[in-house]
């Protein structure tokens, strides 16, 4: 009696919750795990912990192209040098368009979830972008347009295809020119593990969503 209320209830969750795949697939292994005999309910928790690890880790390397086949599903965690980098900033050339060249102080918000510039003269006018808007991080080769059409901001003999980095999102592509090839380097790779910092933090929630329905739904079979 107790096994069919349970069912029951699973059957109305999915439902509910219809729209949701994977809410539905993993009531189904749960009935499942009822209606088989001689299955200890102790191993359901086993059964979901596995289902939703591989498709955790899928959709980890789907997102940071992951080749090697090892399994990452912990939380990326921005290191402190990247954060305090980020926190300080520096003072960049902002190419605004073809022919204005603006000084922009570059940096990061202290909850990590937007990167602000603004002009060091005009302080009070600051613009910002969502980290979560950000789509990738690019140096600019000698075949890009923006290098080939645009004026040096920083007085220096490297070129500029060498020193300039460019910011895709989904609002506006910020073109950054550096004084240095190693600043430009240290500016793409700082920024990039930010993004991934991000896109693991999503991912991680994710995670303690399921896992809380999960529990949840152990907690109605017991």
């Amino acid at each position: 009696m107790k096994a069919q209320n349970t069912i029951s209830a699973l059957n109305d969750c999915k439902l509910r919750w219809a729209k949701f795949p994977k809410v539905s697939r993993h009531c189904d292994l749960v009935v499942k795990a009822i209606l088989t005999p001689k299955l200890d309910l102790s191993e359901v928790d086993k059964m979901l912990e596995t289902e939703i690890n591989v498709e955790l880790i899928s959709q980890a390397r789907r997102i940071f192209g992951d080749t090697d086949g090892k399994a990452n599903d912990e939380q990326y965690v921005l290191a402190s040098k990247y954060r305090n980098f980020l926190f300080a900033g520096a003072v960049l050339k902002w190419h605004k368009s073809t022919s204005v060249v603006e000084d922009a102080h570059v940096q990061v918000s202290r909850d990590l979830k937007r990167l602000t510039w603004y002009n060091p003269q005009k302080r009070g006018v600051k613009q910002s972008v969502g980290v979560w808007k950000i789509r990738r991080v690019k140096n600019c080769n000698a075949d890009s347009g923006f290098c080939k059409k645009r004026n040096a901001g920083f007085k220096t003999k490297a070129p500029l295809e060498h020193r300039a980095l460019i910011i895709y999102s989904d609002d506006i592509l910020l073109h950054i020119e550096c004084p240095a090839e190693s600043v430009r380097d240290r500016w793409i790779k700082t920024l990039q593990a930010l993004v991934k910092h991000h896109k693991s933090s999503k991912t991680y929630a994710t995670e303690i969503l399921i896992r809380e329905q999960k529990q949840s739904m152990l907690s109605m079979s017991s």
